[in-house]
């Protein structure tokens, strides 16, 4: 099944190069897997650079990891929130004062909905080569 799903997402030595590649710049980085069965009936692999993501901890153990992404509307910069965390998938929208507003603010990502599912997993994986000396749970770049 790991070849079918590493074919449809074109999960390559380009790909792992690529995530490498970032990782080595940013410190760290995120495969995201999600799931979108109006594209394709595989899980899909996304890989984020460490500068769109945080990860949330508590007592040292990660809870969740949040990707970062900016949507803007009529004008206005909204910031959207994925947070994968141990069973879920949630959304939250925050516009430029960081006040939370509705999903619905922005038609591209009003579709969304809180998923759940079973299971005490992240259904993303992070990726870090070097630890940060700097900051906590955290990689460290190359340049650094």
């Amino acid at each position: 099944m790991w070849d079918e799903i590493a074919k449809d997402n074109k999960f390559s030595d380009e790909l792992l190069g690529e995530a490498i590649q970032k990782t080595l710049v940013d410190g760290d980085g995120v495969f995201k897997l999600s799931v979108d069965t109006e594209l394709t009936q595989y899980p899909i692999i996304e890989f984020y650079s460490g500068t769109d993501v945080e990860y949330r901890y508590k007592r040292g153990r990660l809870q969740e990891i949040v990707f970062i992404s900016y949507y803007t509307y009529e004008k206005e910069t909204y910031k959207l929130e994925e947070i994968y965390g141990k069973g879920y998938i949630d959304y939250k929208l925050y516009d430029k004062h960081d006040k939370e507003v509705p999903l619905t603010k922005v038609p591209e990502v009003a579709h969304l909905t809180k998923v759940t599912f079973t299971g005490n997993f992240i259904m993303a994986v992070p990726m870090k080569l070097f630890k940060s000396p700097k900051f906590e749970n955290r990689g460290n770049s190359i340049f650094d």
